[in-house]
Order: C-alpha cells, then structure tokens, then sequence
C-alpha cells in the first residue's frame, strides 16, 4: 500500500518538527516535506505532489485565502477544507 504523503507548512520551526514527528509516528504516512512559508509551499507542491497539506492560518509570504484556493485549483487533486 502506498504511504500517504504530507507536506507540513508552518513558520514555527517548534512546530513543524512536532507535526513532523507526530505525523511520522504513523507508518501509513510520509512527510514528504515541510515548509516554512506559503511561497515555499507553493514551489514544493508541484515537485512532490502530495495527498495532504497541513497548513498554518496565519502562514507568511502569501495569504491564506490565496493559498486555499491557489493550491487547490492549480495543484491537489483532493478537496480542500
């Protein structure tokens, strides 16, 4: 079974690395990458294409309006919530 692949977005290193670790703790999951802006996100996502983005409301560089919609029409083949 192919493992689910998560990019972790947040600006809070702390937290990256505790959604990181956490989400790794799972063997069904990957974190294919993390982030720590929403311009980063925004190159990373056509590269590794993943199934789930865990993004942070109040991301810098890019509103997060703009990062909702943006990536969902451009990039992720899900739904976004």
């Amino acid at each position: 079974m192919r493992k689910i692949r998560i990019l972790v977005v947040d600006d809070a290193v702390v937290v990256r690395k505790i959604v990181t670790n956490t989400l790794s703790s799972d063997p069904d999951i990957e974190v294919a990458a993390t982030a720590a802006n929403g311009k980063i996100a925004l190159q990373k996502i056509p590269q590794i294409k993943p199934d789930i983005l865990t993004l942070d409301i109040e991301i810098p560089e890019i509103a997060f309006r703009y990062a909702r919609t943006g990536i969902h029409h451009e990039n992720c083949r899900g739904e976004v919530r």
